[in-house]
This record gives structure tokens, sequence and C-alpha cells, in this order.
């Protein structure tokens, strides 16, 4: 699932979600989509009712601001996800009683899907992903070859694997697919 399709709040392309937490960390409540989101993203587990990290750093620092948003302390800080997925903003707000509010904020790859998803939406290798990428942010043939170090003929070689494997005709038909996609 791509990770801006999760169904929860979207804001100016920004994907958001909201979890309320009692002062143990647990989850007593999460807005749709949320689940969605952390399958998708791949930064943070649920583990029974508790919210993990999935990296040992970022597991340090959530449980340091959450012991902080119970002792009545605001924070803010930036977590990274899998590999190919975006930083995601985390917000920690304190209430009176006690409880917690962890909103997730991520933002929406306006230049185009993230590799990651190229990969295992069209089954592309790493090197046609970051191709695909390139060519849907608009680069021509050209421009894409000397962003990757390339020489064309192999930019035309992986323009071929891209076309075959999305089923297009065109580098305009392969375009409307992904615009299609993001819609």
């Amino acid at each position: 699932m791509p990770l801006t399709s999760a169904p929860a709040v979207t804001l100016n392309g920004t994907v958001e979600v909201l979890y309320l937490l009692d002062r143990a960390g647990r989850v007593r409540h999460a807005s749709p989509g949320a689940e969605n989101l952390l399958r998708a993203w791949g930064g943070l587990r649920l583990d029974g009712d508790r919210l993990q990290a999935v990296r040992k750093p970022d597991g340090r620092l959530l449980r340091r601001m959450l012991g902080y948003a119970a002792a009545g302390l605001d924070g803010c800080f930036a977590m990274r996800g899998a590999v190919g997925m975006p930083s995601v903003q985390v917000t920690l707000r304190a209430l009176p009683e006690g409880s917690v509010i962890l909103k997730l904020r991520v933002p929406r790859h306006r230049s185009g899907p993230p590799e990651m998803h190229m990969r295992r939406r069209f089954g592309l290798t790493p090197r046609e992903a970051e191709f695909a990428v390139r060519l849907a942010e608009g680069a021509s043939l050209a421009e894409a070859a000397q962003r990757m170090a390339i020489s064309t003929h192999m930019a035309q070689a992986l323009q071929m694997c891209v076309l075959l494997r999305t089923h297009t005709a065109s580098i305009d038909g392969f375009r409307q697919l992904v615009a299609a996609e993001l819609n």
C-alpha cells in the first residue's frame, strides 16, 4: 500500500494520524488509518497496546519524549521509516489529565512516488525504479541519464525496461499512469 493512500487525514498533501496515549504510553484511541500508516511506513509498530519503535535509537527517544509529555511538556522529533520511506514528524502534546496526543505527519512526495513504491507496484529493479522516479518527476531521457551518471544508451535500455514492466507505450503514458496513481 502506498504510504500516502492510507485512509487517514490528509492536509495540504501531508498524511496525519493521531494516537491518544495514557501516562504509561498505552494506546487508548487511534484515528482512522493509523494502523495502515504504521504498517506501510515501518518505523513504528503496535506491540499489544503500546507503540514500539523499530530502530533502537528511535525507541529511546520515543520513551524519553513520552516521559516529558507525561510530565506536562510538549515535544517534536523526526523519525526514519523503512528503507525508501520518508521521515515522519512525531509531535507529542500533553493534555491536562495526564494523557498524551501523539501525532505522526508524513509529507507526501509531490514530485513523484518514492522508489520503493515503484519497485513494489511495478516490480522494477532498484536502478529501474530510480530511473522511473526521474521520468515521473518530468526529466527528459538525457536529463535522467545525466543525473544518474549513465550513458544515454543505458538510459534508453532502462526506459524500455520501465515501459515494458509498466505496460505503457511512451514516457507520456508512463507519466499519466503515475499521476493517476497519485490521485
